[in-house]
């Protein structure tokens, strides 16, 4: 009886450490991805972060515009400092997706308009890529 009960009390505790294993295995991930949006929602910019979540990208647009000098940086430094992730470019434009709509193709984005020498002209904020193309840029511009 005494060997019985003696394995018995191992089973549990060896399923009581493979669920605590569990819960640990995801709850650590779901702890860094809740601090790093928490960090975002509060509009510090952080490049590697607006590379990773293009959704949350507008709330840090404010702090990387006053943080960052993005008009004495060159085209390949821009896509440097944010990354090609949901980016699209022109001779004339970068554009990146700051937040997608659901059950729609409607996108809402952030533009920057180069001048001739690849520098920054000004940045915007506009709803799809064809009104980007069209120049009609929805909301507030820099510069």
């Amino acid at each position: 009886m005494k060997r019985f009960a003696i394995k018995k009390n191992i089973i549990a505790i060896i399923i009581a450490c493979i669920i605590f294993l569990m819960v640990v295995t995801v709850a650590i991930p779901i702890g860094i991805r809740y601090k790093e949006i928490s960090t975002i929602r509060h509009g510090k910019f952080i490049s590697s972060l607006w590379d990773k979540y293009p959704n949350y990208r507008h709330y840090m647009i404010e702090d990387m515009e006053s943080e960052i000098d993005i008009w004495n940086l060159s085209r390949d430094e821009i896509i440097e400092l944010l990354g090609v992730n949901g980016m699209s470019a022109t001779e004339t434009h970068i554009f990146y997706t700051i937040k997608r709509f659901r059950l729609s193709s409607i996108a809402e984005g952030y533009g920057i308009k180069l001048m001739d020498n690849g520098r920054a002209e000004h940045t915007y904020i506009y709803m799809s890529l064809l009104a980007a193309f069209w120049g009609i840029g929805l909301g507030k511009g820099k510069r």
